[in-house]
């Protein structure tokens, strides 16, 4: 299983601990270390058919816990990790208030660049010389 899956649409991250735990060249093993981070906890590959999502919000976990679908296989006092198979990715996704990435058009990249030029050192610099010009 692979987070890669729905990585146009959420933010994906690599978990911390892929640098140290693995060699550079080994990037077969990455998708093990994936992540999707939200509100209310993270999801990651458990296994290679199965998906884990650590739920941090005590009400969520207690309205899953009642509707007996996913298996739990850890248990806190305020949180818990259920189970689940890849249909249920984009529910766990809205379910965390995972990170959506920013999808923008042409036209609103062109304007960011050009206010982040506006703004950026270089830019001020750049401006204040072709101030002095004139």
């Amino acid at each position: 299983m692979n987070l890669r899956q729905i990585q146009k649409r959420y933010r994906v991250f690599i978990e911390d601990s892929y640098e140290v735990e693995t060699d550079p060249g080994k990037s077969k093993e990455l998708w093990r270390y994936m992540e999707l981070r939200g509100k209310y906890g993270h999801i990651y590959p458990y296994s290679e058919r199965k998906f884990a999502v650590y739920l941090k919000s005590p009400t969520i976990y207690e309205r899953l816990k009642r509707q007996g679908k996913w298996q739990k296989i850890q248990e806190g006092d305020t949180e818990c990790v259920f189970l689940f198979d890849r249909p249920g990715l984009e529910f766990f996704a809205k379910l965390i208030q995972s990170r959506k990435k920013r999808i923008m058009s042409e036209s609103e990249r062109k304007r960011l660049t050009e206010l982040s030029k506006k703004h950026s050192a270089r830019g001020r610099k750049a401006s204040i010389k072709a101030r002095a010009a004139h």
